[in-house]
C-alpha cells in the first residue's frame, strides 16, 4: 500500500515538474514579446518626438476643458 501511494505521489510531482516547465516557457515567451512591444512602442515615440517636436502646453486648450468646448 505505501509502494502505492509513493508511486501516486511520485506521478503527481511528475506532472506539477512538467506543468511548471510549461508554465516558465510561456512566462520565457511573453516577456520576450513584451520586450519586443515595449522596443516598438519606444521606438514610434521617439519618431513622434522627432517629428512633432514633442509635447508641449497648448495655450488655445487650458487643462480641465473639452475639446470643442467654450
Amino acid at each position: 500500500m505505501k509502494r502505492l501511494a509513493r508511486l501516486v505521489a511520485d506521478a503527481r510531482v511528475n506532472r506539477l515538474r512538467v506543468e511548471l516547465a510549461a508554465s516558465n516557457d510561456r512566462a520565457r515567451a511573453l516577456e520576450s514579446r513584451l520586450a519586443q512591444l515595449q522596443a516598438a512602442n519606444e521606438a514610434a515615440d521617439r519618431d513622434l518626438v522627432r517629428l512633432t517636436g514633442g509635447a508641449r502646453f497648448d495655450s488655445k486648450q487650458p487643462f480641465g476643458s473639452q475639446p470643442g468646448e467654450k
